[in-house]
Protein backbone atom coordinates (compact mmCIF):
# COMPACT_ATOMS: atom_id res chain seq x y z
CA UNK A 1 0.00 0.00 0.00
CA UNK A 2 1.05 3.39 -0.72
CA UNK A 3 1.62 6.23 1.77
CA UNK A 4 -2.20 7.98 1.26
CA UNK A 5 -3.62 4.28 1.50
CA UNK A 6 -5.98 4.54 4.91
CA UNK A 7 -5.52 8.32 5.50
CA UNK A 8 -8.23 10.61 6.76
CA UNK A 9 -9.76 12.82 4.44
CA UNK A 10 -12.56 14.35 3.75
CA UNK A 11 -14.90 13.78 0.85
CA UNK A 12 -17.30 16.72 1.04
CA UNK A 13 -20.19 14.95 2.31
CA UNK A 14 -21.05 16.49 5.83
CA UNK A 15 -23.29 13.11 5.75
CA UNK A 16 -20.64 10.83 6.27
CA UNK A 17 -17.55 10.46 8.56
CA UNK A 18 -14.74 8.93 8.75
CA UNK A 19 -13.81 9.03 5.37
CA UNK A 20 -10.57 7.51 4.38
CA UNK A 21 -8.12 7.84 1.04
CA UNK A 22 -7.92 4.45 -0.95
CA UNK A 23 -5.98 3.49 -3.97
CA UNK A 24 -4.11 6.79 -3.83
CA UNK A 25 -6.14 9.39 -4.59
CA UNK A 26 -9.74 7.90 -4.23
CA UNK A 27 -11.38 9.31 -0.84
CA UNK A 28 -14.14 6.99 0.41
CA UNK A 29 -16.96 7.82 2.48
CA UNK A 30 -17.41 6.44 5.87
CA UNK A 31 -20.23 5.82 7.84
CA UNK A 32 -23.38 8.14 8.38
CA UNK A 33 -23.25 9.89 11.51
CA UNK A 34 -25.87 9.71 14.53
CA UNK A 35 -28.24 12.78 14.25
CA UNK A 36 -30.37 11.60 17.19
CA UNK A 37 -31.01 13.91 19.09
CA UNK A 38 -32.59 12.45 21.98
CA UNK A 39 -35.72 14.75 21.58
CA UNK A 40 -38.78 13.03 20.30
CA UNK A 41 -40.32 16.10 18.94
CA UNK A 42 -37.35 16.50 16.09
CA UNK A 43 -37.22 14.66 13.19
CA UNK A 44 -33.84 13.66 12.96
CA UNK A 45 -32.01 14.43 9.39
CA UNK A 46 -28.84 14.95 7.60
CA UNK A 47 -28.29 17.19 4.85
CA UNK A 48 -24.89 16.56 2.68
CA UNK A 49 -24.23 20.51 2.64
CA UNK A 50 -24.44 21.19 6.37
CA UNK A 51 -24.58 17.88 8.33
CA UNK A 52 -27.19 16.90 10.86
CA UNK A 53 -30.60 18.54 10.83
CA UNK A 54 -33.53 18.60 13.88
CA UNK A 55 -36.83 19.71 12.27
CA UNK A 56 -39.18 20.45 15.09
CA UNK A 57 -42.98 18.75 14.60
CA UNK A 58 -46.32 18.74 15.82
CA UNK A 59 -47.01 15.11 16.34
CA UNK A 60 -47.95 13.04 19.43
CA UNK A 61 -45.78 12.30 21.79
CA UNK A 62 -45.02 10.47 25.28
CA UNK A 63 -43.20 12.59 28.08
CA UNK A 64 -43.07 9.56 30.73
CA UNK A 65 -45.07 11.48 33.25
CA UNK A 66 -47.17 9.59 34.81
CA UNK A 67 -49.17 12.82 35.77
CA UNK A 68 -49.60 14.08 32.21
CA UNK A 69 -51.86 13.13 28.92
CA UNK A 70 -52.89 13.76 25.82
CA UNK A 71 -49.20 14.79 25.03
CA UNK A 72 -48.20 16.62 22.47
CA UNK A 73 -44.99 18.35 20.33
CA UNK A 74 -44.85 21.97 21.18
CA UNK A 75 -41.46 24.14 19.63
CA UNK A 76 -39.93 20.96 20.10
CA UNK A 77 -40.82 20.01 23.43
CA UNK A 78 -43.31 17.44 24.96
CA UNK A 79 -46.25 18.77 26.37
CA UNK A 80 -49.00 17.62 28.49
CA UNK A 81 -51.97 18.51 30.16
CA UNK A 82 -51.96 17.21 33.89
CA UNK A 83 -54.35 14.56 34.27
CA UNK A 84 -56.94 14.68 37.17
CA UNK A 85 -56.38 12.53 40.32
CA UNK A 86 -59.44 13.75 42.01
CA UNK A 87 -61.36 10.49 43.40
CA UNK A 88 -64.21 12.59 44.94
CA UNK A 89 -63.32 11.13 48.57
CA UNK A 90 -62.98 14.36 50.66
CA UNK A 91 -61.27 12.02 53.28
CA UNK A 92 -58.02 11.36 51.10
CA UNK A 93 -55.40 14.17 49.87
CA UNK A 94 -54.98 13.41 46.14
CA UNK A 95 -51.71 14.05 44.63
CA UNK A 96 -49.63 12.62 41.63
CA UNK A 97 -46.14 11.96 41.61
CA UNK A 98 -43.41 11.44 38.86
CA UNK A 99 -42.91 7.69 39.81
CA UNK A 100 -46.14 6.54 41.40
CA UNK A 101 -48.79 8.59 39.61
CA UNK A 102 -51.85 9.31 41.18
CA UNK A 103 -52.22 8.75 44.94
CA UNK A 104 -54.80 8.92 47.54
CA UNK A 105 -53.48 9.52 50.87
CA UNK A 106 -56.30 9.35 54.17
CA UNK A 107 -56.77 12.40 56.01
CA UNK A 108 -58.09 13.71 59.02
CA UNK A 109 -60.49 16.61 57.51
CA UNK A 110 -63.65 17.38 58.89
CA UNK A 111 -66.43 15.98 56.65
CA UNK A 112 -70.71 15.55 56.56
CA UNK A 113 -71.29 11.86 56.00
CA UNK A 114 -74.67 12.51 54.42
CA UNK A 115 -76.46 11.34 57.68
CA UNK A 116 -78.89 13.94 60.25
CA UNK A 117 -77.91 10.89 62.44
CA UNK A 118 -74.75 11.60 63.15
CA UNK A 119 -73.13 14.51 64.62
CA UNK A 120 -68.82 15.92 64.42
CA UNK A 121 -68.19 13.83 61.65
CA UNK A 122 -64.28 13.32 60.74
CA UNK A 123 -62.31 11.74 58.06
CA UNK A 124 -60.96 8.48 59.90
CA UNK A 125 -58.95 5.66 57.57
CA UNK A 126 -60.41 7.61 54.09
CA UNK A 127 -63.92 7.24 55.31
CA UNK A 128 -66.82 9.94 56.82
CA UNK A 129 -67.31 8.83 60.74
CA UNK A 130 -69.71 10.62 62.63
CA UNK A 131 -70.64 10.05 66.33
CA UNK A 132 -74.46 8.83 66.74
CA UNK A 133 -76.85 11.23 68.59
CA UNK A 134 -79.53 10.32 71.41
CA UNK A 135 -82.95 9.73 70.14
CA UNK A 136 -83.72 8.30 73.00
CA UNK A 137 -86.71 9.79 74.69
CA UNK A 138 -86.96 8.41 77.75
CA UNK A 139 -89.90 6.45 77.39
CA UNK A 140 -90.38 2.64 77.21
CA UNK A 141 -92.78 2.27 75.25
CA UNK A 142 -91.59 3.88 72.08
CA UNK A 143 -89.01 2.69 69.90
CA UNK A 144 -85.62 5.07 70.09
CA UNK A 145 -84.30 4.72 66.04
CA UNK A 146 -82.95 7.35 63.92
CA UNK A 147 -83.53 7.87 60.06
CA UNK A 148 -80.81 9.13 57.99
CA UNK A 149 -82.55 11.86 56.24
CA UNK A 150 -85.29 12.61 58.74
CA UNK A 151 -83.73 12.16 61.99
CA UNK A 152 -84.84 11.06 65.19
CA UNK A 153 -88.15 8.90 65.05
CA UNK A 154 -89.82 7.73 68.26
CA UNK A 155 -92.76 5.62 67.14
CA UNK A 156 -94.93 3.49 69.62
CA UNK A 157 -93.93 -0.01 70.64
CA UNK A 158 -97.22 -2.25 70.14
CA UNK A 159 -99.90 -2.20 72.75
CA UNK A 160 -99.58 -4.83 75.41
CA UNK A 161 -95.77 -4.32 74.90
CA UNK A 162 -94.04 -5.35 78.60
CA UNK A 163 -92.89 -2.04 79.79
CA UNK A 164 -91.27 -1.32 83.39
CA UNK A 165 -93.03 2.34 85.11
CA UNK A 166 -90.53 2.13 87.47
CA UNK A 167 -92.50 2.47 90.52
CA UNK A 168 -90.87 -0.55 92.44
CA UNK A 169 -94.92 -1.16 93.87
CA UNK A 170 -96.42 -2.34 90.35
CA UNK A 171 -95.84 -5.41 88.64
CA UNK A 172 -97.23 -6.56 85.05
CA UNK A 173 -97.08 -3.34 83.51
CA UNK A 174 -97.81 -3.18 79.69
CA UNK A 175 -97.76 -0.49 76.95
CA UNK A 176 -100.83 1.09 75.71
CA UNK A 177 -100.94 4.17 73.24
CA UNK A 178 -97.11 5.10 73.89
CA UNK A 179 -97.23 4.87 78.01
CA UNK A 180 -96.52 2.29 80.32
CA UNK A 181 -99.71 1.70 82.42
CA UNK A 182 -100.57 -0.87 85.08
CA UNK A 183 -102.62 -3.66 83.71
CA UNK A 184 -102.04 -6.11 86.87
CA UNK A 185 -101.74 -5.65 90.78
CA UNK A 186 -100.21 -4.24 92.61
CA UNK A 187 -97.19 -5.65 95.14
CA UNK A 188 -98.66 -7.11 98.03
CA UNK A 189 -96.27 -5.73 100.76
CA UNK A 190 -98.13 -6.91 104.21
CA UNK A 191 -95.63 -8.69 106.45
CA UNK A 192 -98.53 -9.72 108.57
CA UNK A 193 -96.86 -7.78 111.61
CA UNK A 194 -99.19 -5.63 113.19
CA UNK A 195 -96.68 -3.13 114.55
CA UNK A 196 -95.73 -2.07 110.35
CA UNK A 197 -97.20 -0.23 108.00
Amino acid sequence: ADATSQAACEDGDLCTVFDECAEGAICVPGPAPTCDDGNACTNDTCDPAIGCVFTQHNDSCDDSNPCTENEGCQNGFCVGSAIDCDDGNPCTTDSCGIVAGCTFTPNSAVCDDGSVCTEADVCEDGSCVGVDIDCSDGNSCTQDMCDPQTGCENPNHPDETACDDEDQCTVGESCLNGTCELSGESLVCEDDDECTQ
